[in-house]
């Protein structure tokens, strides 16, 4: 689309030149084409495609090496095409020494076209650039803006500037200086209308963009922070690097980050549940083998025939029991990692969402600077439209005068009688001022009712982005919850790490009284009462350890629940 719009640029200037000097009648339709197929207008048309092709590709293969440079570029672009319209003035000026004065109208109608067109031609490439690199340059980093007021004010310039050049060179074919000037300002109020329809729909066009832009923000804002189920994988456009490109782009990296975080919490939580079921498998194990402990510890306390035997067996209860209290150990450690993981992935989403609030906050102050900027165009349009009743009324008295020149020129007869032909002229143009202000005033009169349409577009999305406010507020909220959740699921894990590690102790517990059993027979009632009194704390410890398993279940379900309220990309 750069390609073919720079390229367009030359044809486009070319075919309004030529229309230019043919509506003018200073040369035949036969005269264009010869002028056209001239081998120095061939040359200068294949030279200006030759070196928009090679500047197309330079600039971007430049921008896909390094986004960031987009900025520069586009400053690169509007100095060149200032400098063009000084060098195009300064030679429409210079070219008032040249004798052939068919030549010289012929070339300053070129210049103006040439001015006006690759005008337009500016603001179309620059903002395709921006469409096509703007998440790219953002996503590098970039800060650098090109403000929205800066866009009206060159708009406007090119705009005014281009159809001042265009009138002017359709008018420098008059040889008498004063009769060429007395021409342009005649017909100024004409191009004044034509100049404040075109910026007026320039304006238009700018402002109904920058809502479209806001009511997608506000919208993607809306299925985000839904409230039954908020869509995560939301990814709006980044239409230019202005501070609508910049909003957009940091609810982009919000809404991603987010996603990542919720994501983790989910995995996070569904690790959790995987990690307590086995957990309560242990724990199960872990009390069986202790009633096992203690009725083997009863029976050697009682039986002192099968002392060899139970003790034997009492051997192997505990060697079992020391791995399972290892295994519960480290689940338990695991656990508490997880759960660390799950509360810090739930902070980072909770300060992401604050930074949103505050990104909205900024968007609503923008939304007020828009507004201002729409009264200051209506106040403007208003003092149009004053200046306009002060040219009626200059052309009224202008049409007096004509009349009283013209009864003296008759009192004067003969000798008045040049007099009396100039007269009229001046009554002709006077009355052509009085109805070019009537257009004025008609195209006054429809920028306005344009200019307020686009005040209330603005008003209604002030509207909706205080309503996003209190969406993402919602948002925020839920994240609270999903931390409050988690401060409890690591609680919890730390409670069963404490857990395990005392039924770790009274596995070394059992262990040591099971070997002084076998290496000591004359202690053996009194190390089995001891084994049996470890066993009843680890079966009370088993207990406890199946409490907190079933809460930490519990809350992992809730925190998946809540996780299943978002919609996550894929």
């Amino acid at each position: 689309m750069v390609m073919a719009t720079v390229i367009a640029n030359i044809f486009g200037t070319l075919a309004f030149w030529f229309l230019m000097v043919w509506a003018g009648g200073y040369l035949t339709f036969q005269e264009i084409l010869a002028l056209a197929l001239q081998p120095r207008v061939l040359a200068w048309t294949g030279v200006a495609i030759l070196a928009s092709i090679i500047w197309v590709i330079h600039t971007l293969r430049k921008l896909d090496a390094n986004p960031q440079d987009l900025p520069a570029i586009l400053v690169q672009y509007l100095a060149v095409m200032f400098s063009f319209f000084i060098i195009e003035g300064v030679l429409m000026l210079t070219g008032r020494d040249l004798e052939n004065t068919k030549l010289w109208t012929v070339l300053s109608s070129g210049t103006g076209a040439a001015a006006l067109v690759t005008g337009c031609a500016f603001m179309l490439v620059a903002y395709l650039l921006e469409w096509k690199y703007s998440r790219l340059y953002f996503a590098g980093g970039g800060t650098r803006l090109y403000p929205i007021w800066m866009r009206v004010a060159i708009g406007t310039v090119l705009i005014a500037g281009g159809a001042s050049m265009c009138l002017w060179g359709a008018v420098v074919g008059y040889l008498n200086e004063e009769v060429a000037v007395h021409f342009f300002f005649s017909h100024l109020p004409r191009v004044s209308a034509l100049v404040a329809g075109m910026v007026g729909a320039y304006c238009a066009f700018l402002f109904a963009s920058i809502g479209k832009n806001m009511r997608d923000l506000y919208k993607a804002m809306m299925v985000t922070a839904g409230a039954q189920r908020p869509d995560l994988s939301v990814s709006l456009g980044v239409p230019a690097i202005d501070e609508i490109g910049y909003v957009t782009n940091g609810f982009n990296t919000f809404i991603a980050r987010i996603a990542a975080l919720v994501g983790e919490i989910g995995r996070a939580g569904e690790d959790l549940g995987r990690m307590a079921n086995p957990l309560q498998e242990v724990a199960d194990t872990v009390a069986r083998t202790g009633e096992e402990v203690a009725r083997a510890a009863t029976q050697v306390a009682t039986g002192a025939d099968d002392q060899n035997a139970q003790i034997q067996s009492l051997n192997e209860t505990s060697e079992s029991l020391q791995a399972t209290a290892r295994e519960l150990f480290e689940a338990a450690n695991e656990i508490k990692g997880a759960a660390k993981d799950s509360v810090e992935a739930a902070k980072r989403g909770r300060e992401e969402a604050e930074v949103l609030i505050s990104a909205v906050k900024s968007l609503e102050e923008i939304s007020l600077i828009t507004t201002t900027s729409v009264e200051l165009m209506a106040n403007s349009a208003r003092r149009i439209e004053e200046a306009l009743r002060v040219i009626t009324g200059v052309a009224d008295r202008t049409n007096l005068l004509a009349l009283n020149a013209a009864i003296e020129a008759a009192r004067a007869g003969e000798n008045g009688r040049g007099f009396a032909v100039v007269a009229e002229e001046v009554r002709k143009l006077a009355a052509t001022a009085g109805q070019a202000a009537a257009e004025i005033a008609a195209l006054s009169t429809e920028v306005q009712e344009r200019i307020a349409a686009v005040e209330k577009a603005v008003a209604e999305e002030s509207s909706s982005v205080k309503g996003s406010g209190k969406a993402l507020e919602s948002l925020a909220a839920v994240l609270e919850e999903i931390l409050a959740r988690s401060d409890q699921v690591e609680t919890l894990a730390s409670k069963v790490r404490e857990a395990a590690g005392r039924v770790k102790d009274v596995a070394d517990i059992v262990a040591t009284g099971a070997a002084a059993l076998s290496t000591v027979s004359q202690g053996t009632a009194v190390s089995a009462e001891e084994v049996a009194a470890s066993a009843e704390e680890q079966a009370a410890t088993a207990a406890t350890l199946r409490e907190n398993i079933d809460n930490l279940q519990t809350i992992t379900s809730s925190i998946v629940n809540l996780v299943s309220r978002f919609q996550l990309p894929s």
